[in-house]
């Protein structure tokens, strides 16, 4: 789509971002909520600086943004998975075994392609790791030759009752690439609880901070611990205008091959993780206690590409 007729295209070079800044701009629009690209200080720096009398990399969010008419500054952040390069590691050796292995089998598929669902091997040794990718390449070819979804008894978040296929044909995005990899992460690292409090029921977010507030933290804070300047939000907001965080946590998302720009042709980008939206209400209400002045609103973006809000000042 030219250019013109899609403005979010300031940030194409960015393709995890220019998605998500899409589907939250349609999300809140088809609310009828009216959105609009003004800009982004990110991918404009001079001219935001002649605009608002700023040194250089004090205004650095991702986009400049009209709400229902309204100017607003708004940051994207993802939230990582646990592991941290282990894990994108693991998916490129896994994503070029399958294809060497399944290259066959996704020519028979009756959909002209398949899927496979990958647990990333951060600890395994070679020799399991190649058994691993033996037994997901079996189970790749019986879902090309039956055409029906197969299921893996041995995975770590295979539970009976709500079972998920870990290969099925697939019709491919791509017809060059007709195996599309999907990534699970188990959630034991990222353990959460409920707890009664004096305000009634609550996640207590002690298990997740470490993983998932830094990337927050680093947006709202008053002294980042880099170089002891504020948080890219706050810098904005000082500047008078609302903020707004939008946070990603679309589970194994990667760039569809055909909207992939060529400079990041190969990329994996980090894995990232889903958690439910109360728990992230309640890590957002207790992040913007500690860092108050900094954030207007915040929505979460999950891996079903829902839009959540999941903070509002105002409210």
């Amino acid at each position: 789509m030219p250019r013109e007729l899609d403005p979010w295209q300031l940030l194409a070079s960015n393709p995890q971002e220019y998605s998500a800044f899409r589907i939250w701009a349609t999300a809140l629009e088809a609310a009828g909520t009216p959105v609009a690209l003004l800009g982004s200080p990110d991918h404009q720096e001079e001219h935001y600086q002649q605009l608002y009398g700023l040194a250089r990399g004090v205004l650095t969010v991702d986009a400049h943004v009209s709400i229902s008419g309204e100017a607003w500054f708004v940051d994207h952040t993802t939230l990582r998975a646990p592991g941290g390069p282990r894990v994108t590691a693991a998916i490129r050796t896994a994503e070029e075994a399958l294809r060497r292995e399944l290259a066959a089998a996704t020519l028979i598929s009756p959909t002209g392609g398949l899927r496979i669902t990958v647990t990333p091997q951060t600890e395994s040794s070679p020799k399991e790791r190649r058994r691993y990718f033996q037994r997901l390449a079996a189970l790749g070819r019986q879902a090309a030759e039956t055409g029906r979804p197969v299921y893996d008894p041995q995975a770590p978040d295979y539970d009976p009752r709500f079972p998920f296929p870990v290969a099925e044909p697939w019709p491919p995005t791509n017809p060059a690439e007709p195996l599309t990899i999907t990534v699970s992460i188990p959630t034991h690292p990222m353990s959460w609880r409920l707890q009664n409090t004096p305000w009634g029921w609550g996640h207590n977010t002690d298990n997740i901070r470490e993983i998932l507030a830094a990337p927050i933290t680093e947006k709202l804070a008053q002294h980042k611990r880099k170089n002891n300047e504020p948080g890219q939000l706050r810098r904005a907001y000082q500047l008078g205008l609302p903020t707004g965080l939008l946070i990603d946590a679309r589970m194994g998302w990667r760039p569809p091959g055909l909207e992939l720009p060529r400079h990041a042709a190969g990329k994996t980008p980090p894995p990232m993780t889903d958690i439910p939206v109360p728990l992230a209400r309640d890590l957002l209400s207790e992040l913007t206690a500690e860092h108050p002045d900094a954030l207007t609103r915040a929505w979460l973006l999950s891996s079903d590409e829902q839009v959540h809000e999941i903070y509002n000042h105002s409210s």
